[in-house]
């Protein structure tokens, strides 16, 4: 079922590509996509594969993401890329948001990870864990890693609107609309035009404090202390200096920095 919904999908000509680095508000959209009959198709990994990505040094992902599936996984991915490029006009969204809360949100969405590594007495904490095995860079990196090798068009040789909290990016056959999760509720109607259909209306999914995992997940955030370096390190890369404006980074700093 999977294969064969990814194989009829990206055989569409008129489908709308909704291909993000996950936990940055992309159910949302795809949602509200298929709510006005919109094909679209919400994907994390079209190069590399997102799980073992994020959670490599964890002892699950290696039983589970053994050498014979990754194999499996990166000609599957070819594939998938091949059909791609064959769209002669393609319409892409894709999302950013700053990179502590995607990383929290990713970590907490997959705690089964976390779950097998403190049963198996690898770990002894969820900050250890998140901290030490977690891979924070991914959601960094995405855009150099993941998209650029997929997609062929560098997001950072275009200037990023910070203060409308979007930006279109053309390109060969690609149409690329960049959104900024922190504005996503101001950007209903040029989602609308982006897609043709003014019947669009943004309706919200996948929220965290509905999720099983939630008590935790907020205990997490309102006791776990983030040290300085790791904020430095997450606000100084380039995907945030891209994308976000100096205010809006000292506003994420003040957050994470705030006493315990």
């Amino acid at each position: 079922m999977y294969y064969s919904k990814y194989y009829r999908m990206l055989s569409e000509d008129n489908i709308v590509l909704v291909y993000q680095m996950g936990k940055v508000g992309s159910s949302s959209i795809t949602s509200s996509l298929e709510k006005i009959d919109i094909k679209s198709l919400h994907i994390h990994s079209l190069y590399k594969n997102r799980g073992y990505a994020l959670f490599k040094k964890f002892l699950l992902a290696k039983k589970y993401y053994f050498l014979y599936k990754r194999i499996l996984l990166s000609v599957f991915y070819l594939w998938q890329r091949l059909k791609l490029h064959k769209h002669k006009n393609l319409k892409i969204i894709t999302l950013v948001r700053e990179p502590i809360s995607v990383n929290i949100s990713s970590f907490f969405h997959n705690l089964s990870y976390f779950a097998y590594e403190f049963e198996q007495n690898a770990t002894s904490s969820i900050a250890e864990s998140f901290f030490e095995k977690f891979n924070n860079d991914y959601t960094l990196d995405w855009f150099d890693t993941e998209w650029f090798p997929t997609i062929g068009v560098d997001v950072y040789k275009y200037d990023f609107n910070k203060e409308a909290g979007y930006s279109i990016i053309k390109e060969k056959n690609i149409e690329c609309l960049i959104i900024k999760l922190e504005k996503l509720d101001e950007l209903e109607a040029v989602i609308a035009d982006f897609v043709g259909n003014d019947q669009f209306k943004l309706l919200n999914s996948n929220i965290s404090t509905e999720k099983w995992y939630n008590s935790v997940y907020q205990d997490f955030k309102n006791n776990v202390k983030l040290s300085p370096e790791f904020i430095d390190r997450m606000y100084s890369s380039k995907l945030v200096q891209h994308f976000y404006s100096s205010k809006e980074i000292d506003g994420f700093r003040s957050k994470y920095l705030k006493s315990k």
